[in-house]
């Protein structure tokens, strides 16, 4: 079984080899073909995943929707805030606050 598996990694490697050559040799006419199955065959030639269009719509839509919501939250905060009895210079640091990450319990 050791063996095979040496057979193996041994054919591996010089399957990878041999198509890097390929698409070495190609590359000034048209090494499309050697790239595609290098692509799909070996994970350290592997093109990272493209986002498809609408998933990438449908996160800027709830980016912007995010962002609309804390302005919103942000002016109903300064409209109670201006209801209190706090002093103008003491809403800015309530809302810093209100901004900031909640802190991790440790």
């Amino acid at each position: 079984m050791r063996q095979f598996y040496l057979d193996f990694c041994s054919a591996y490697e010089e399957a990878t080899t041999t198509l890097v050559d390929c698409v070495k040799f190609h590359a000034q006419d048209d090494w499309k073909a050697a790239a595609w199955l290098l692509e799909r065959t070996r994970d350290e030639f592997r093109r990272s995943p493209r986002m498809e269009r609408h998933v990438k719509d449908e996160l800027d839509r709830l980016a912007i929707e995010k962002a609309e919501a804390e302005v919103q939250f942000t002016h109903a905060k300064v409209l109670a805030l201006q209801k209190t009895v706090l002093d103008p210079k003491e809403i800015l640091p309530v809302l810093n606050a209100v901004l900031e990450p909640p802190k991790e319990e440790e």
